[in-house]
């Protein structure tokens, strides 16, 4: 039985260049199946010391629906992290609120270059460094 010439060439083509053409699909690293590694900086993991001028503290967010809301819980997450510091001072005092609300209002601010946001599976993730000047400390205790 002989096969026609087309039939014998496109069996030739299937035997030597399907597998080259599978070979050569694998052995790529296509943009959809490649997962890049975000590389976070490093005031995350090793934020600065508090000094004798500044409380220093990394706030972080999860699963917000877009950026700017990943960076604003981020900072309302450092906030309550600085305001943490009067919970011994005033625990069962009904202030605690009054110095809550006067810390996540003065002088709290995110370092220049201090925010880090990347998108997961299930919205944003943040981080944002923040500081806060401990002469306000004693404005709020007195």
């Amino acid at each position: 039985m002989t096969i026609p010439h087309t039939r014998l060439a496109l069996h030739h083509c299937r035997q030597v260049f399907l597998p080259l053409l599978l070979l050569s699909l694998c052995s790529t690293d296509p943009a959809w199946a490649r997962k890049e590694k975000i590389v976070r900086p490093e005031w995350i993991a090793q934020p600065k010391t508090d000094d004798s001028l500044y409380l220093y503290r990394v706030g972080h967010a999860m699963d917000q629906p877009s950026a700017d809301a990943a960076r604003d819980a981020a900072f309302q997450d450092a906030v309550r992290q600085v305001a943490g510091i009067f919970i011994p001072v005033i625990r069962g005092t009904p202030s605690a609120t009054q110095i809550v609300a006067a810390v996540s209002l003065r002088d709290v601010d995110i370092l220049p270059g201090c925010t880090h946001i990347e998108p997961t599976a299930h919205g944003y993730e943040s981080w944002v460094l923040v500081s806060w000047p401990l002469a306000e400390k004693q404005k709020i205790i007195r």
